[in-house]
C-alpha cells in the first residue's frame, strides 16, 4: 500500500486467505438478492388487483367470469385465489376451503422463501471467517516480528492492517446480507397478509352462496 494511498482491491488480495470465501460469498449473496428481487417483484400488488376483480366477479354471481380471470392470474394469485375460485366451483364445506386456502399459502411461502437460507448463513458466517483472517493476519505479523528479532508498532503496522482488512470485509458482507434477509421476511409477511386479506374477501363475496 502506497503512503498516502489506501489500494482496497490490493488489501483484499493481500488481506489473507480467509477474503477469497468472503468474496466468494458477497458474490453468492449478490446472486441470491438479485433472483429473490425478481421472484417477488409486484406481488402484493398482483395479490391486490386479482382479488378485487375477482370478488367484484363472484360478488355479482358471475363464476364464470371469475374463473377465466383465475386462468389468467399468475404467481401467488393464481396458486391461492384461484385455486379457491376453482373450488368454489364445487359444494364445499367452509372448513375444506379454509384447509385448501392454508396449504395453498404454505405452497406459495415455501417458493418465495427459497435460497433465502443462503442469505442467513452468510449474514452469521461471514463475521467469523473475517475475524478468524484477522487472527491469522495478527500472528503471521507477531511471528515475522519474532523471527526478524526487531519490535515496535511500524514493524507490524501494514501486517496488522492486512489482517483487518478481513473482519471489514466479513462485517460488510454480513450487514449487507443481514440487510437483505430482513426486507425479504418482511416482504414474505406482506405479500402472506395480502392473500389472507383476499382469501377472505372472496369468501365473504360467495357468503351467500355457501350458507345456502
Amino acid at each position: 500500500m502506497e503512503q498516502g494511498g489506501f489500494d482496497l482491491i490490493g488489501l483484499i488480495i493481500s488481506g489473507g486467505i480467509s477474503t477469497y470465501p468472503l468474496v466468494l460469498g458477497s458474490v453468492i449473496a449478490l446472486g441470491v438478492v438479485i433472483d429473490r428481487l425478481w421472484a417477488m417483484r409486484g406481488v402484493e400488488r398482483g395479490i391486490a388487483r386479482t382479488g378485487e376483480e375477482l370478488a367484484a366477479l363472484l360478488g355479482r354471481d358471475d363464476y364464470p367470469a371469475a374463473l377465466e380471470r383465475a386462468r389468467r392470474a399468475s404467481g401467488p394469485a393464481a396458486t391461492v385465489l384461484g385455486a379457491l375460485v376453482r373450488a368454489l366451483g364445487k359444494p364445499r364445506e367452509q372448513a375444506e376451503l379454509d384447509r385448501l386456502v392454508d396449504s395453498r399459502q404454505l405452497e406459495v411461502s415455501e417458493e418465495l422463501r427459497q435460497r433465502l437460507w443462503v442469505l442467513a448463513t452468510i449474514g452469521t458466517s461471514a463475521p467469523f471467517v473475517g475475524l478468524f483472517g484477522t487472527v491469522v493476519g495478527v500472528m503471521k505479523s507477531f511471528h515475522f516480528m519474532a523471527q526478524s528479532g526487531s519490535g515496535g508498532f511500524a514493524v507490524v503496522a501494514a501486517g496488522i492492517s492486512e489482517a483487518l482488512v478481513a473482519t471489514a470485509l466479513g462485517l460488510a458482507v454480513a450487514i449487507v446480507a443481514v440487510v437483505f434477509y430482513n426486507y425479504f421476511e418482511a416482504r414474505l409477511e406482506r405479500v402472506e397478509g395480502a392473500l389472507r386479506v383476499q382469501t377472505a374477501r372472496l369468501l365473504e363475496a360467495v357468503q351467500p352462496a355457501l350458507a345456502a
